[in-house]
């Protein structure tokens, strides 16, 4: 029956390598967030490798999405049609699942938002007095919201038509910052000319401006005509996801107009007419003939940190750091990445997700077993603590209670964002300045209690610190769970390996973290296909609901095996004499999945014995075979006492039989019993040629069978001689007094049989074996009944006188 069982499985398995069956696999795992115009439509395709071919379905924050109505799924090519998106009614974040009766898997997240530009609602009119060549920055005020971030112009004029500046010698001394604010390096006589100035937002999705209603009005004065050296005005720390393009722009005043350098780690980057041929990785704005604008191209990781821009004139130098922050999608760290695994029926299984995200929050792990989720929350929703309980994010910090644990932990750790009058930086606290005197994330505090520098606006050291919840403070990453409260709002310690860990469904044990997942003692039902799903958010200033960066998902199966079974071994314990060959052979079967990846190593003495063992005076005794079953050892190749034994040390024989899932050990303990001869005693061993073939062995037993055939045929001719054999001679050797012994038998008169060894004489003619006489002797008596010694055994006759014996009378 067992074979019977052998035979299915493996005609299971050649069919399913025949048909080439796998699991869905995403092609594209990850979108980019989409911004549409109100009542547009929307479409987005997920493809995934599989057989058979798989089949899609769509979820909307969670909940399954059902073809018709607003929604068109097509679930053979995986696209899904929205046709209005609305702020009710389509905006969401939506996710593919592939299936396959293989398994299951998951893309990554794919956002839809409604683009839309807000209006300013404050007017305003400002008449500024200004010196001229003095430097001076117009900012742009009370900017409405615009999502997604609208572009901004300055307009000069009554009409608001005229886009300032205009003239190259103009675009060479006014510069519009990232922030929307105009900087004059110097002012101009001339710049009077220009009222009012006004600046205007531009959302490209909805083709909708918004024009500022505050005018500037400048009323220019004359001042001295003088030289001075750069004043940094701007420079803002920059944010950009892998493989996107970032420009970094460093705004300094001076007269005349400085020219800028940008440095990475001490060395200054090149122009890009200095790069070598291909993509340039920096490329200096060419409209901008003084150097300030800088772009980084395709991000990656090792482009985070500090660039130094340094202006010069001929006043003297000054410098100012624009922060890069790469974000993106979560990475794994070294051993946190989901993998499919196999474990031995009654073994532990476990699964490691363990992210981490650049410049922004990594959410805890969300686990799905086949499509469905097990434990944690989408993007969408705030996790309670117990992993079990999710709810919308808009309902976090809102005053109200919602999550079902004692602790209320989605009105915990609330930021109590400072309220500063219109123009003014909240520092923190009761402390406001005025906005245009503030650079946040320029490495200089500007706020007293460093709030310009706060985690809040700036993030932490990717890889190297920790983003408290509150948002108020980082720590270093090797502070995090050290059982020490570091954070003020304790979430150093909140999400800990240490922490109780939560159990779902009795069966998976989940760390506190929800980076671990173990399932104990397994069996053949526990074969499940698991996914991973860790994305990245920020959550800086007043935003309450994350901003997703990027997402990452792992995929892994359980295959539950049959364990490994030894079929055959050596015993426990081997006594060993010298001159022994011991012959030591392990068999071992496993699951039919890892039967040709099954291996034995051979242990000696808790050394791995390979192709030579360690000690030289054993490797021409010991013998593996070639798929590593068998060592074979040969105690006559020892010649020496001391080395055999060792024996009883190296003895100590372990074979290690594993494949990457599972392994076994057999011991074997060999002990020795007698020594060998001395050195001196054992002739020494022939060297054998490694070149040729030896003939010395072949030569030297021709020789014996030689000296042996020989020996047999001077026996044989010796024995069938003829003539006298001396019995006197060869009894009297022996110890026996053969006179006597024929007197008690009564067969002295038979007379003696004496030694004719020396005696040249012929024996007496009538006594001979010839005779046809007929008397009451037979004449057949027998003279060979001697032993191999010589010594008389008996004459035994066809015919018996009264005393038993055949005798003969002279």
């Amino acid at each position: 029956m067992r074979f019977i069982s052998i035979c299915f499985v493996l005609m299971f398995l050649c069919a399913k390598s025949a048909t080439g069956t796998t699991p869905p696999t995403i092609v594209t795992t990850t979108f980019n967030t989409l911004y549409v115009k109100p009542g547009s439509s929307a479409k987005e395709k997920c493809q995934a490798d599989g057989n058979p071919k798989p089949t899609y379905v769509w979820k909307k924050n969670g909940n399954e999405v059902i073809s018709g109505g607003n929604y068109l799924i097509n679930q053979d090519t995986g696209e899904i049609e929205i046709k209005r998106v609305m702020v009710v009614d389509g905006e969401g974040i939506y996710q593919c699942i592939a299936k396959n009766t293989q398994g299951v898997a998951l893309s990554g997240f794919w956002e839809v938002k409604v683009a839309y530009l807000t209006g300013f609602e404050r007017k305003k009119t400002n008449y500024l007095h200004v010196s001229e060549f003095s430097s001076y920055s117009l900012p742009c005020d009370h900017q409405p919201i615009s999502v997604p971030p609208a572009s901004i112009v300055w307009l000069i004029g009554h009409d608001a038509t005229t886009v300032f500046p205009t003239s190259p010698e103009d675009k060479n001394r006014v510069v519009i910052d990232d922030d929307g604010t105009l900087h004059f390096l110097y002012v101009k006589a001339t710049d009077s000319l220009n009222n009012p100035y006004k600046c205007q937002l531009f959302n490209k999705v909805v083709s909708i401006k918004a024009l500022s209603l505050e005018n500037f009005n400048l009323n220019i004065t004359g001042g001295h005509e003088a030289s001075y050296q750069p004043i940094l005005k701007h420079s803002k720390a920059v944010e950009g996801s892998i493989g996107s393009n970032v420009s970094l722009l460093c705004v300094f005043a001076g007269r005349p107009v400085p020219d800028i350098e940008w440095l990475r780690n001490g060395v200054r980057i090149p122009d890009v007419s200095l790069q070598p041929d291909g993509d340039p990785k920096y490329i200096l704005n060419p409209d901008d003939s003084t150097g300030r604008k800088l772009m980084v191209r395709n991000l990656d990781i090792d482009d985070d940190g500090d660039y130094i821009c340094r202006a010069k004139n001929t006043m003297g130098m000054s410098e100012g750091t624009v922060k890069v922050k790469v974000t993106g999608p979560p990475q794994w760290t070294p051993t946190g990445s989901m993998r499919s695994i196999r474990v031995p029926v009654g073994g532990t299984a476990r699964f490691i997700c363990d992210a981490r995200s650049y410049h922004s929050t990594s959410s805890l792990p969300m686990w799905i077993k086949d499509g469905d989720p097990l434990l944690g929350c989408g993007p969408s929703q705030f996790w309670c603590g117990s992993g079990t309980q999710c709810i919308n994010y808009n309902r976090k910090c809102d005053g109200r209670t919602d999550c079902a644990t004692s602790r209320s932990e989605d009105e915990e750790s609330c930021q109590v964002m400072d309220v500063c009058s219109e123009g003014q930086f909240a520092c923190g606290g009761s402390t406001c300045l005025p906005a245009e005197n503030v650079t946040t994330c320029d490495g200089k505090e500007h706020c007293t209690n460093g709030g310009d520098e706060s985690a809040r606006h700036c993030g932490c050291k990717i890889n190297t610190d920790f983003m408290c919840a509150n948002l108020e403070m980082c720590i270093p990453a090797a502070q995090v769970c050290d059982r020490k409260t570091d954070c003020t709002d304790g979430s150093d310690e909140k999400y800990c390996a240490y922490n109780p860990e939560i159990v779902i469904d009795s069966k998976f044990h989940f760390t506190a973290d929800a980076r671990q997942l173990t399932i104990k003692n397994v069996s053949k039902g526990d074969n499940i296909c698991l996914q991973c799903l860790v994305y990245s958010f920020r959550e800086y200033g007043s935003n309450r609901k994350p901003d997703i960066v990027g997402t990452t998902i792992g995929d892994g199966c359980l295959t539950v095996l049959d364990p490994i079974v030894i079929l055959y071994q050596p015993p426990d314990e081997i006594e060993v004499e010298w001159g022994d060959l011991i012959n030591m052979t392990v068999v071992a079967q496993t699951d039919p999945l890892e039967e040709t990846n099954l291996h034995y190593e051979w242990y000696m003495a808790e050394m791995k014995y390979s192709d030579r063992f360690l000690l030289d005076e054993w490797n021409d005794a010991i013998k593996l075979s070639s798929d590593n079953r068998q060592m074979i050892i040969n105690t006559t190749m020892i010649r020496r006492s001391d080395i055999f034994l060792k024996l009883d040390l190296i003895g100590n024989i372990t074979v290690k039989v594993y494949h990457e899932f599972d392994s076994l050990n057999v011991s074997i303990q060999l002990k020795t019993v007698h020594l060998p001869p001395r050195v001196a005693d054992i002739p020494p061993p022939l060297v054998e040629s490694a070149a040729a073939f030896n003939m010395v062995p072949v030569v030297l037993v021709v020789i014996l069978l030689l000296i042996v055939v020989v020996t047999s045929f001077i026996y044989y001719l010796h024995r069938n001689r003829g003539g006298n054999y001396p019995v006197m001679k060869k009894e009297c050797q022996a110890g026996h007094d053969l006179e006597r012994e024929l007197k008690d038998c009564g067969s002295h008169d038979a007379g003696l049989i004496f030694d004719w060894s020396n005696d040249e004489k012929a024996i007496d003619e009538s006594f001979s074996r010839d005779s046809d006489r007929t008397e009451e002797y037979s004449d057949d008596f027998d003279l060979s009944n001697f032993d191999e010694e010589g010594s008389f055994i008996g004459m035994y006759g066809g015919n018996k006188g009264k005393n038993g014996m055949d005798r003969k009378r002279k």
